[in-house]
């Protein structure tokens, strides 16, 4: 019949226990080309109405309940998203009057010319079964189109992302610009990994003074990771070589596992790797848009100006008295000399007591320490960034004296105390590790503007002693005239 031509065919249940009336549908359903699927029990009916929907569904007025399920209970009967009809025979037909609130479709008696009734019905259903279908295609053309619309603005978010990031080096090396001549290298690049949001984790690791191992300096940053010492066996004349890069990046993926790394070398002043920055980021897309060439190229012009700023230091450093004539400049303020310009004015005197560096080289008597290269790297460093006219006079290798303008005295009091602590005493030991998270920051302190001041904060207990030693003699030679005068006498 012209019902299902070029259409597909209409998918049938049947919930029927009665043989001939199966076989009298099944017959009238042949005339359409379809074959129904049968089900004996309500139970087996619901699953398999649920698992595979048909077009339509023909129920018998004595099966809509089985005593524990109700017809009315089954999902895509309860949804109307299944059309049924109701068969019936005369004596079954006093049930329909309890089907009040069922949303079948039609009724199907027994006696009725079944085919013709069909052919009705599964036209209702074939229009149904069209709108559905119209309704099935515009909502997967509009999914379609809503996805279309999505990607397309996560395109728009990926390229403003994508413009970002090719934008972000240059941003990071303006950040670098304003800390330069204001910190330290380590300290700059640790404040701007910090406001960077893309960075979870960096560290960064140099040669040692004197080139046998490359090291990870201690970090004051969250994001900083201080990572194991690299042995290299023999001193590293011509920098960091390869070799000597591959084992740092297999010591650095351990502790900065977990996301994408990214290795840059900084060379110094004569063109020789020395030190090696490490950024691990778990944004793919900053890992792949960043323009780390752009970046390391400006970090080793940064890098390599902190090592002309030392140059030109040395050459306009502060002048360096002599602790003799400081103690007679004090004196001659305190005792007077006859002359009224003599003498130390307006200024106040910040001592650094490196007692702590001393023990610990007197108790690793076998390693070296590095003298000269950390006094000069120490007072240099400072004098580059202190920005306050100042003298430092050393006090043999007990420690440092600055004489400071009074004015002036608390803000370079604050300056050196953040800068001993993050300066890196443990640096200039032979073996680093010995000392690399040892308590070595120096005492410091003002010191009255008196000799007897300058001495009791180097030698301090010595001093004490040496007082109580002096009173013991006075003591002992007033016993001594006593006796004589009671000779005498």
């Amino acid at each position: 019949m012209e019902i299902s031509r070029n259409r597909k065919l209409i998918s049938v249940a049947l919930l029927i226990k009665d043989l001939e009336a199966v076989k009298a549908i099944c017959h009238a359903l042949k005339d359409f080309g379809i074959v129904p699927h049968l089900y004996e029990d309500l139970e087996v009916f619901a699953e398999g109405v649920e698992e595979r929907a048909p077009h339509l569904a023909i129920v018998d007025v004595l099966m809509l309940s089985n005593g524990q399920k109700h017809l009315n209970e089954i999902p895509c009967i309860a949804d109307k998203s299944l059309p049924f009809l109701l068969y019936y025979t005369d004596k079954s037909e006093p049930l329909l009057k309890a089907t009040h609130g069922l949303p079948f479709l039609s009724v199907l008696k027994k006696d009725d010319k079944l085919a013709e009734v069909l052919k009705f019905v599964f036209r209702f259903v074939n229009d149904t079964v069209d709108r559905k279908n119209e309704v099935y295609q515009l909502k997967k053309e509009l999914k379609k189109k809503n996805e279309e619309i999505q990607n397309l603005e996560i395109a728009r978010k990926n390229a403003l992302r994508a413009e970002e990031f090719q934008f972000a080096a240059r941003d990071l090396c303006l950040k670098f610009e304003e800390k330069r001549n204001r910190e330290d290298f380590l300290t700059a690049f640790e404040n701007v990994m910090d406001s960077c949001q893309e960075v979870d984790e960096f560290s960064v690791m140099e040669l040692n003074y004197n080139k046998e191992k490359i090291i990870s300096p201690l970090g004051h940053s969250r994001k900083y990771r201080t990572v194991p010492a690299v042995h290299l066996g023999k001193s590293a004349e011509n920098g960091i070589d390869l070799l000597a890069q591959n084992l740092s990046i297999q010591v650095v993926g351990d502790v900065l596992a977990g996301g994408y790394l990214v290795n840059l070398l900084l060379k110094n002043s004569h063109g020789l790797i020395d030190k090696l920055i490490f950024v691990k980021t778990k944004n793919e897309m900053f890992f792949n848009l960043f323009d780390w060439n752009l970046f390391e190229a400006y970090l080793n012009g940064f890098y390599q100006s902190f090592g002309k700023t030392t140059n030109n230091a040395m050459e306009k450093t502060q002048a360096r008295n002599q602790i003799f004539e400081l103690m007679s400049q004090i004196d001659k303020g305190s005792f007077g000399s006859g002359d009224v310009n003599h003498g130390l004015k307006n200024v106040a005197l910040i001592g650094l007591n490196f007692q702590e560096i001393n023990k610990m080289i007197l108790k690793n008597g076998a390693e070296r320490f590095f003298w000269k290269k950390f006094k000069d790297d120490f007072i240099l460093k400072f004098e580059m960034h202190a920005k306050i006219k100042f003298t430092t006079v050393e006090f043999g290798l007990m420690g440092l004296v600055f004489v400071i303008d009074q004015n002036h005295s608390e803000i370079f009091f604050d300056l050196m105390k953040n800068y001993i602590t993050k300066f890196p005493f443990y640096n200039y030991f032979g073996n680093s590790d010995i000392a690399l998270f040892k308590e070595l920051k120096p005492i410091m302190k003002m010191i009255p503007s008196s000799s007897h001041g300058v001495l009791s904060f180097f030698m301090g207990e010595k001093v004490k002693d040496l007082q109580a030693n002096m009173k013991k003699e006075e003591l002992d030679i007033d016993r001594v005239w006593s006796s004589v005068r009671a000779y005498e006498i």
